[in-house]
This record gives C-alpha cells, structure tokens and sequence, in this order.
C-alpha cells in the first residue's frame, strides 16, 4: 500500500484523476448518518456492471461482482459458481458478526468439510453458513471478505493464509450498504468519508502512483480547487 501522508490531498486528486478515474469528494454531515442518502442518489449507484478482482489467499483466485437491483451477484470459478446475496442476507451477517465479534478478529471459517460437520470455528463463512443453510454461499466468504475490504467495511491482517477480518463499519440498512459498495464504482469513486480516513481510502486507486505523479506545474493564480460540500 502506498504511503501518501507526505501529498497534498488536492494533489492526490488530481493525480488519480489523471490515472483516468473520476474521484468526487463529499462532506458527510456531522451525524454520519449516511441513511439520510436520497433515494434517487441511490438509483444511481445500482448498475448491473460487473467487477472484476481476485481473492486475497495464495492462489489469488479470480471472480466477478456486481450490484443489480437489491442484491449483490459473485461469479466465480470461470462462471461456474454463482452466488446471489440479498441485501437482507449481508445485513444480518454483518448484525451477527457485529454481535458476536465486535472488536475482535473474525476468522474466514469456510472451509467446506468442516462447515458440513458442524466443526468449523465461529466466524464469517461460518456465519454465512448458519444464517443461509448453503455451502455455496458460506464458500463465497473469500470473495466477500475481498468486496468488502476494498468497501471499507472490513480490515484484514494481511496475511495469505491464516485470513482474519476486522469489523470496521457495520451497515445497518441498504441504503448504507450501497454508499459502501459504491466506493468500488469504475466510473467515479465517491468518498464519503471524513477527511481523517480519505487517504486511506484513496490508496484503493492509487495503487502504482509514485512521486511523479505528484509533480505538476503550479500556475500563480490559480483557484482553489472548489469541494462539493
């Protein structure tokens, strides 16, 4: 991960930019309430395009996401895997692992023999296994774990093999879910975070960037860039 904590925020902008994203920065009012989000912002952010990335482990396997209508579909294994996830279903994953784990470390616990027998240790395969009955779908917490790192919903501990998660927000509606998911949007990246945690987001896009990209003319008199707040 790049560190950007010597870059001005408005260079990191523009320097992405230029990568050939589209990154729009909002304030968020001061309750983070993010339900307060209208209902035609969302229909925005519902598209039916799909995402490709790969899981965090060794093998790096790859799959395919995508948000359409209110549920959130993974293609995997060459297409021959496919999973749909309802809103409702994530939402009450994320209200028992909020229950059940908190602050703690949430192990990916989907290895399928063990979730069968019954002895596989609590955690986010595990979770998904016991709130939906299916082994496809338990299975599919690699991918998730993925989505939902790069969402700012989770954190990892970086490691290939041994993954632990950690809660970092917890939704509790759809509306919040899609602000989340939309971080992930090719088209334009909105943040809606505080200024604290922005860098830390951007460095989702800045993958590749280096001290080059930072170097730009300064023309005298130019504006300040202007914020849609």
């Amino acid at each position: 991960m790049n560190n950007l904590s010597n870059f001005d925020l408005s260079d990191l902008v523009m320097a992405i930019n230029n990568k050939g994203f589209s990154v729009e920065l909002r304030a968020m009012p001061k309750d983070n309430n993010l339900s307060n989000l209208s209902k035609n912002q969302n229909q925005k952010l519902l598209k039916d395009k799909w995402l490709e990335d790969v899981t965090l482990g060794g093998k790096a396997k790859p799959f395919k996401w995508r948000i359409k209508e209110e549920n959130l579909e993974v293609s995997r294994a060459d297409d021959k895997i496919y999973n749909i996830f309802s809103f409702d279903e994530i939402l009450n994953v994320f209200n028992q692992l909020e229950k059940n784990f908190k602050d703690d470390e949430i192990p990916l616990s989907n290895n399928v023999k063990k979730l069968q027998d019954k002895s596989e240790q609590p955690g986010f395969g595990e979770t998904i296994y016991r709130l939906t009955g299916d082994i496809k779908k338990a299975q599919a917490a690699s991918q998730l774990a993925k989505i939902f790192i790069k969402s700012n919903l989770f954190s990892y501990n970086n490691k290939k093999i041994g993954i632990k998660l950690k809660l970092i927000n917890s939704p509790t509606n759809s509306n919040e879910l899609i602000s989340f998911l939309n971080f992930l949007d090719n088209d334009k990246i909105v943040m809606q975070n505080s200024s604290d945690n922005l860098k830390t987001l951007l460095t989702h896009v800045a993958e590749g960037l280096d001290e080059s990209d930072f170097e730009r003319i300064r023309d005298f008199g130019r504006e300040q860039p202007e914020w849609d707040i």
